[in-house]
């Protein structure tokens, strides 16, 4: 019996057999009573993509006290796959929820690495599931490196290319290109218009080094 609203329902199993005595049909009365929980959860939540290292706004999944009558609501407890990748706070449910009244359970997504997380708050059997993705970047400079091989001195090479890719799933921003090392005076650096950019997933920028 899995009641669609409250009050009486009711219905019959009827069964069809060869025995012409009752009529070639047995029957049977069904009913029983739906009932609200006392209280009740709404629906879960889905997070927006949330930057790893940093915390989304709060959500609030929303308890009610169906009866008449004021009363504490059930142990609320939060688990699922990754409870560890969300902020819980139920403090607002922590005493008497007036009757036909709310109380807030409010929970923000804070993920720690990439990809999909979800969790789960229950009470009283009943239960609402919060998922999110995490997101980040990742920059890829290609090539690894650079060889200008014998240049004659005082002379100025040809100019090579060094790209920086997004291979992450969060934008990039590009900062700044600057040179290091034992002789940096000897190399030069076009940022060819790079600092500065925001490269989304999968974009990429071009500088050109070149050795005098």
């Amino acid at each position: 019996f899995a009641p669609s609203s409250n009050g009486g329902e009711t219905a019959s199993l009827d069964i069809t057999d060869d025995d012409t005595a009752d009529g070639n049909r047995q029957s049977q009365d069904l009913g029983g009573t739906g009932v609200s929980p006392e209280f009740s959860l709404s629906a879960g939540l889905s997070f927006p993509d949330t930057v790893v290292g940093q915390t989304s706004t709060v959500q609030s999944i929303i308890v009610t006290n169906n009866t008449d009558y004021a009363d504490s609501t059930p142990s609320i407890s939060f688990g699922g796959s990754n409870p560890g990748q969300f902020n819980f706070d139920k403090s607002g449910c922590g005493g008497s929820v007036p009757a036909n009244g709310t109380c807030s359970l409010n929970v923000s997504f804070a993920p720690t690495s990439p990809g999909s997380s979800s969790a789960t708050v229950s009470m009283g059997g009943q239960s609402a599931n919060v998922s999110g993705t995490g997101i980040q970047a990742s920059a890829n400079v290609s090539p690894g490196s650079i060889g200008f091989g014998s240049q004659p001195v005082a002379t100025n090479s040809g100019a090579q290319n060094i790209t920086v890719k997004n291979n992450g799933t969060a934008p990039l921003t590009y900062g700044s290109i600057t040179l290091g090392g034992s002789n940096p005076g000897d190399f030069s650096v076009s940022d060819s218009g790079c600092t500065g950019m925001i490269l989304n997933p999968g974009a990429s920028c071009t500088d050109r080094k070149s050795v005098v």
